[in-house]
Order: C-alpha cells, then structure tokens, then sequence
C-alpha cells in the first residue's frame, strides 16, 4: 500500500515540474527576444551612422572642390583681367609710336624759320589731339559756359559786370574725359560779382529809368 501512495505523489507533482519548466522556458525565450531586437536595433544605428559619415564626407569633398574651383576661377579672372590692361595698354602706345617719332624728327631738325617750326609742331599736336579723339577722349573747354563742379575746377574769381556771376570767364588748362569718367576736370576763373554790386541787370535799369522819366 505505501507503494502505491509514492506512485500517486510521484504522478501528480510530474505536472508542476513541467508547468515550471515551461514558464522557465517561455522566459529564457523572452529574453533571448529582447537581446535579438536589441542587436538588430543596435546594427541598424551602426548602419545608419556609417552611411551619414559617408554623406558627410562626400558633402566634405564637394565643398573642398568647390572651394578650390572659386580659387582657381578668382586666378583666372585676375590674370585675364591684367592680359586685357596689358592689351589697352600696347594699343595706346602704339597709336602714340608715331607722335613720338614725330617729335624726335622735330627736335634733330635745324630749323633756322621759326614760323616753320611752329608749324610742324603744331601739326604733331594735331596728331596727338586725333589719337586721343580716336580713343574717345573729349577735350573740356568750357569757356562761357556756367561753372559745373563735376567737370571745372575753380583757381580764381573774377570781379566784373561784364559777365553772369558764375559763368567761366578764362580757361587755364583744359580737362579731359573719356566717355563719362573724367581725366581731369578744366581749371577755370569764374565770375563773381562785384563788391556792392545789387544784381540789377541793365535792361532793369533801364526800364525803372523809363518808369522814372
């Protein structure tokens, strides 16, 4: 009889050990779940990080090739830049090359008629003078003109009734301009007015003396 009653013990405790097994089971599953989920999480990131350090130096290496394209373009540009002035530059002697030998040819020459002399030196001035018209340049001679600031440099004033105050009355030295930038403004004697002068033109005067009589 008593073996019978182990036999039963046995029986029914056989359950519960595998009902534990099972839960012991189920929870080694889940955590070999989390540790799996946590090791893709954790290649992913790795993934993704590698490819953003890619992006980034790719983005790395544009910037440094465009970098050194502006540099190589801002070379480019300054030295085309020279090329061009030094052009301008060899066009303006060579239209010039004749004008100075001209003035070499006057200077070896005896000329015993000074009115000669004069003469050919005038006409190397006139030759100069159609170079720089060639080039555009505009000679200033604003004699009767009203002063301008922007083109006439005023060296002196002149007192007189003869002229408007203001217009230019003598020209010391002319200006040049090239198209709109100014060589070098006239430099001219304007009129003033004189000392107690009131302004009264003489067709004013005139009519008060009529208006008078």
């Amino acid at each position: 009889m008593s073996l019978d009653t182990s036999d039963s013990k046995g029986s029914t405790a056989a359950p519960e050990e595998q009902e534990a097994a099972t839960g012991v089971d189920d929870e080694m599953l889940e955590v070999n779940g989390k540790e799996g989920g946590e090791a893709a999480t954790r290649e992913d990131l790795e993934y993704q990080v590698a490819d953003l350090e890619g992006q980034v130096e790719q983005l790395r290496d544009h910037l440094l090739r465009g970098k050194a394209e502006l540099i190589n373009f801002r070379k480019r540009v300054e030295r085309e830049r020279a090329e061009l002035g030094t052009v301008a530059q060899a066009g303006v002697l060579e239209k010039l090359l004749p004008v100075i030998d001209d003035f070499e040819r006057a200077i070896v020459t005896d000329a015993e008629d000074a009115q000669a002399y004069r003469q050919g030196v005038e006409l190397i001035l006139r030759s100069m003078e159609n170079v720089l018209t060639g080039m555009g340049v505009e000679r200033l001679e604003p004699l009767g003109e009203d002063f301008d600031p922007e083109f006439h440099e005023a060296i002196a004033r002149i007192e007189t009734d003869a002229h408007p105050e203001g217009q230019v009355v003598d020209v010391f030295l002319p200006g040049y301009r090239v198209r709109n930038r100014l060589l070098r403004p006239a430099r001219v004697a304007v009129a003033a007015r004189p000392p107690g002068d009131t302004g009264q033109d003489d067709e004013g005067a005139g009519e008060s003396s009529e208006r008078n009589g």
